[in-house]
């Protein structure tokens, strides 16, 4: 669907006709405007995007590159089916957690230590994505649709995912 509306330049209602049965002209409807958000949000973003077999140096399979998810430098978005788009930093500066820990078992004040540094590369990541994003009208929610704070992007490094709204 994403390539027939990208490359092929098919019409939305054209393409919703074609998979009739498969998917609701609702839902393809909702899934390609998703897609539209991550398209705005690369635009608005410095950063090369980037999908998860590219990023770890191999070639995604035929037609999966456009899936998802997406990382913009530090930012990391999905697009559900239902046409959501969730977004969350991932730390890449940082080393590997099963790097850190003690191998005689988990020492509180390394994991602590980690901890400590992943916060602070997360808050720093924060101040480098957020104002790309709010220049170009997104708007972070949480689960609950209350928006986003800077604190809350910030916790995203650990997985969990806010919601992309555009303005």
């Amino acid at each position: 669907m994403i390539k027939a509306a990208t490359v092929d330049r098919l019409g939305r209602n054209t393409i919703a006709r074609v998979v009739d049965g498969a998917w609701s002209r609702r839902l393809v409807l909702q899934f390609l405007a998703g897609y539209d958000l991550i398209e705005g949000i690369r635009d608005a973003l410095p950063w090369i995007r980037s999908t998860p077999a590219i990023y770890a140096g191999m070639e995604p399979d035929p037609g999966m590159e456009e899936l998802g998810p997406f990382w913009f430098g530090p930012l990391r978005v999905e697009l559900e089916p239902t046409g959501q788009v969730y977004a969350g930093v991932r730390d890449i500066d940082g080393p590997d957690e099963e790097n850190l820990l003690d191998p005689r078992g988990e020492d509180p004040d390394v994991v602590d230590a980690f901890r400590k540094a992943e916060a602070d590369r997360a808050a720093g990541y924060v101040e480098e994505v957020l104002p790309h994003l709010t220049r170009a009208g997104f708007r972070l929610y949480t689960s609950d649709g209350t928006p986003a704070t800077r604190a809350g992007l910030a916790r995203t490094i650990n997985g969990t995912r806010l919601q992309v709204r555009d303005g």
